[in-house]
């Protein structure tokens, strides 16, 4: 009888739960294993409250008045009706397709009245590409639509033709070329920008040169920091790429994966650096491909999976918390509680690493962490390095897709406009610029340069103070401006130079 009591018990006990669960007064939890990802809280949108006009005050506002007819009867009496001057007013949002139209410009000529032997013509608008059709604002469409909208040259050239203007793929290319070649000086700015800061971010992805070298796989390498993204191509992956840009920089900690390459870089700029008694450099590692290392091993390790995996989710929940902190001291505070989990998940490693294969994701794994522990484990002594590289890693998300999309690049031309036009425009993004404000504004800025014209001189290099032409290229400097610079002007609502205090919006 006892027994038949506990079972009606138990009985009716799980239908109480199923009535409850039915009817919502108990919520079901859903099982998580240490590892997995926790699904996130959904968060309701935020709707924007009030019109149009006052939710987009910097959208274009054209109005368009609704007649009636002016015979219209009323339809209760059927008498005449009269205008109040009355609206209802209806706020739509509306698009333009793209448009491309034709400028004629009206150049005013005027005669000397006294010899009759002279006849002066207004000069033409100053262009980036001088006696070509193309305007300025042509020119930094398609270097946006292609380097940062990731818009193919061959479908912008179809969207041209159904905009009524057949625009040749071929000069679309040469157009980005002109326009590469014109900001080029922004792109060594960016260069010394980096060269400046003292916490750096690295990485390197592949990139095609289909055609115009003997190497076909080239390498894109990014040096990132926290307003700048600074990108070179070259034909090698080699570590002498690193070591040759940063030999000279002020640099004190460069990120990066653990790759042979930034380890021979960084021992070679330390042997410069201990002979003329500067910093060394510190190369920290991202905890991040340490962490995927560990989650490969799920479907062969699933209790060690379980254990990694479940350490570095707490490491990276503490991070979370130290990231949204301001000062130094209280975010090493929080990566104080960390140690504890680094040093759990050595001493398992350390167990493990002789019971199972090195060949094996487990072996493999283990053997990553303990070999790079020092490096892992840097940033919990210096608030500026971050736990990760994924930075820099999203860095390469725009070539990643450039990538599928146009496959390469056909000349080594084609890889300088590619990694100074990226250069710029993941600048903007670090900055929260918009890319076509800010491409209006320098290359109206520029174009106020009225010096020698540097573009004549074929064997020009801005990098070699001996030559005569380098004079040109600093008085031009004066009127150049990066996005980080660009970012402080705006802020400060002040030209960052005193000859954009006139500079106009227009690019025509």
């Amino acid at each position: 009888m006892e027994g038949e009591r506990q079972t009606l018990l138990e009985v009716n006990q799980r239908h109480a739960r199923l009535v409850a669960l039915m009817f919502g007064s108990i919520k079901k939890e859903p099982k998580v294993n240490i590892g997995d990802k926790v699904p996130k809280e959904k968060k309701k949108a935020e709707r924007i409250s009030g019109t149009l006009t006052e939710r987009y005050p910097n959208l274009e506002v054209e109005t368009t008045v609704m007649p009636l007819d002016a015979n219209l009867s009323c339809p209760c009496c059927k008498g005449k009706m009269h205008a109040t001057g009355m609206t209802e007013r209806s706020e739509i949002l509306r698009v333009k397709p793209k448009v491309y139209y034709i400028e004629i410009i009206l150049r005013e000529k005027l005669a000397c009245n006294k010899c009759y032997s002279s006849i002066v013509t207004a000069p033409l608008p100053p262009k980036i590409i001088p006696g070509s059709i193309y305007g300025n604002d042509v020119l930094i469409d398609l270097a946006v639509s292609k380097f940062y909208e990731l818009i193919p040259i061959g479908r912008l050239a179809r969207i041209s033709k159904m905009a009524g203007f057949s625009f040749p793929a071929n000069s679309m290319i040469e157009c980005t070329h002109f326009l590469a070649s014109f900001l080029e000086i922004i792109y060594d700015m960016c260069r010394e920008e980096i060269l400046r800061e003292k916490d750096l971010r690295a990485d390197e992805s592949p990139h095609k040169m289909l055609e115009g070298d003997e190497k076909m796989r080239w390498y894109l390498w990014l040096f990132m920091s926290k307003e700048t993204a600074y990108y070179e191509a070259h034909s090698t992956r080699s570590g002498d790429v690193c070591s040759k840009l940063l030999i000279e920089s002020q640099c004190e900690t460069l990120m990066s994966d653990v790759f042979s390459g930034y380890a021979k870089s960084v021992k070679a700029i330390n042997k410069v650096r201990v002979e003329s008694g500067r910093p060394l450099l510190e190369n920290p590692n991202c905890n991040s491909h340490s962490q995927r290392k560990f989650k490969a091993c799920k479907a062969n390790f699933a209790e060690e999976h379980e254990f990694y995996c479940g350490q570095y989710k707490e490491i990276f929940i503490l991070e979370n918390q130290a990231r949204k902190e301001v000062g130094g001291k209280e975010i090493l505070k929080i990566r104080s509680q960390m140690y504890p989990y680094f040093e759990a998940i050595k001493e398992k490693c350390n167990t493990n690493k002789d019971s199972c294969s090195t060949k094996s994701d487990l072996g493999i794994a283990v053997n990553y962490f303990l070999n790079n522990y020092e490096a892992f484990t840097l940033f919990l002594t210096n608030p500026n390095i971050d736990i990760d590289n994924n930075a820099a890693e999203r860095g390469f998300k725009s070539p990643a897709i450039g990538r599928k999309t146009w496959y390469g690049t056909h000349s080594i031309r084609g890889a300088l406009t590619t990694v100074i036009m990226y250069t710029l425009f993941e600048s903007c993004k670090l900055n929260g610029t918009n890319p076509r404000d800010y491409m209006q504004s320098i290359v109206d800025s520029l174009l106020k340069y009225k010096g020698k014209d540097w573009r004549k001189e074929k064997d020009f290099d801005p990098k070699d103070p001996s030559k005569e032409w380098r004079e040109a290229y600093e008085a031009r400097k004066k009127f150049a401006f990066t996005p980080k610079t660009y970012k402080e002007m705006m802020v400060s609502k002040a030209p960052p130079h005193p000859q954009l205090e006139n500079c106009s919006s227009s690019t025509g």
